[in-house]
């Protein structure tokens, strides 16, 4: 090691330091590192600002998870199709490359057509293109929940909110999501210093009911002005207040821990309680499109939205198109969504309300495991 400076040194020295003791040229993920270092800043002002930087899935090593190994898992895909439920259980625990090429590759091209229409409209992605997935980060949470890597889960990293990037844990089988990113992290944390590194706290691994708190990054919306809403799911009204009963997701004591951790930076949070039968994020049911407009099947929530909510224009979305994985979309901000092709009406509906519709194919992805466009993406940088 280099004689240390005479003056403190600051994080710049001590990592510098840091690459030369592990040879320099180490790459867990292969250009990695270099996507990083790309990025200069992380803050997101709301969802549907304009979109930047993205961290973004790869379905390359997608791993079919085992809806029956545990109780989030089965809580999670409790409400997917009877077909879904067939094919996970048909192929559990396989990698899908193996088990069904021909789904494999339009999985892949699903997923490479969600990068494409990103770069296309000038978001800079992350992605892991080199072909290499440690099985360190395959393997992960395999020895205490059974579960592989799903790895199309990229929005199960973080959710930024301002300038704090907060680890969210997901069901057991996304906890290596933000690790396969972890070296292009660690790079724009280096070239933005305003930014501050967080994280709800890591699953138990044990049976329900366990102490908690269990959470998403699906299960918040980002508005401007410094407000979120967090969604909490429950099969049936009497739920709300019955904490014998599961939540789809998020918890009541996951929403105040996060409360507790934005509201130093302004932040306010509401709860909102919708019906669990619908999906199980509220990322897939409630979605912000532009200032003013959001969408949401009517008829889908047991509380009413916000105060400050109540003026927005609602696009009211069917319940075909929503159980299709259209609610699960990405603004990009200028009046644009990137949204799966296969909800027409939803489409027709974005356009009659003048947002310019970008149409990606998601079908087999979302058809497999009911996550779509927005849980396949992480966003890094948002800003009007």
């Amino acid at each position: 090691m280099s004689e240390k400076p005479s003056e403190k040194p600051g994080a710049d020295w001590f990592m510098a330091e840091a690459e030369k003791a592990r040879g320099g040229n180490f790459e867990l993920v292969p250009g990695m590192r270099e996507q990083g270092k790309k990025i200069k800043k992380v803050y997101v002002e709301s969802d549907y600002a304009p979109l930047k930087a993205v961290y973004l899935a790869n379905a390359s090593g997608f791993h079919v998870p085992d809806m029956d190994i545990s109780w989030d898992a089965a809580n999670m895909f409790a409400h997917n199709s009877p077909e879904s439920k067939e094919y996970m259980r048909k192929h559990a625990g396989k990698f899908l490359g193996d088990a069904d090429p021909e789904r494999f590759e339009k999985l892949v091209a699903e997923s490479d057509a969600l990068a494409k229409a990103y770069r296309d409209n000038s978001v800079y992605v992350i992605r892991n293109e080199s072909g290499v997935i440690p099985e360190e980060q395959i393997t992960f949470a395999e020895s205490w929940s059974g579960q592989k890597l799903v790895g199309t889960y990229a929005q199960a990293a973080w959710d930024v909110v301002g300038e704090c990037l907060i680890n969210f844990w997901e069901m057991s089988a996304e906890m290596a999501v933000e690790f396969q990113a972890r070296e292009a992290v660690v790079e724009f944390f280096r070239n933005d210093p305003s930014a501050k590194w967080m994280s709800m706290p890591f699953p138990v691994p044990t049976s329900w009911p366990d102490p908690g708190p269990r959470c998403s990054a699906g299960d918040i919306k980002l508005f401007s002005d410094k407000r979120i809403v967090w969604g909490i799911g429950v099969a049936e009204p009497s739920h709300m207040t019955d904490f014998t009963k599961a939540r789809s997701s998020g918890d009541e004591f996951a929403c105040e821990i996060f409360r507790r951790m934005v509201e130093p930076y302004g932040w306010t949070v509401d709860i909102v309680y919708y019906d669990s039968n619908y999906t199980y994020h509220l990322d897939c049911l409630l979605a912000p499109l532009k200032e003013g407009l959001l969408s949401y099947p009517k008829g889908s929530l047991w509380t009413p939205l916000p105060q400050w909510l109540q003026n927005w224009e609602v696009i009211d979305v069917s319940r075909s198109d929503n159980d299709l994985g259209c609610s699960n979309n990405v603004p990009l901000g200028n009046n644009k969504v990137v949204v799966c092709e296969e909800a027409r009406q939803y489409c027709e509906d974005l356009d009659k309300a003048g947002v310019d519709v970008i149409p990606v194919t998601y079908f087999n992805l979302f058809n497999i495991i009911g996550s779509g466009i927005h849980c396949s993406s992480a966003a890094i940088h948002r800003e009007s």
